[in-house]
């Protein structure tokens, strides 16, 4: 049972792992620590002062979220493995 939570675990950290890369969370992370005025990502991109290169066709939500769940259910099949 001890292989079975490890491989869970293993592969709902990958699918995490994914699924940040997907939803662009790191990015979206440190734009909201370097942004001075709490609401300048209201305005539109090219308005703002210091508008980072975020191009939209990087981000996919919908893989992304899939890929959260299954990280998730992984996790808790690990949890419920051991």
């Amino acid at each position: 049972m001890v292989v079975v939570a490890a491989t869970a675990f293993v592969a709902g950290a990958v699918c995490l792992f994914y699924a940040s890369k997907a939803l662009r969370t790191r990015r979206a992370a440190a734009r909201l620590e370097v942004e001075d005025d709490p609401t300048a990502w209201l305005l539109p991109p090219d308005e703002r002062e210091d508008a980072p290169e975020d191009p939209v066709e990087d981000v996919s939500i919908e893989r992304g979220a899939v890929l959260l769940f299954l990280g998730l259910l992984c996790f808790l099949f690990g949890i419920l493995s051991v």
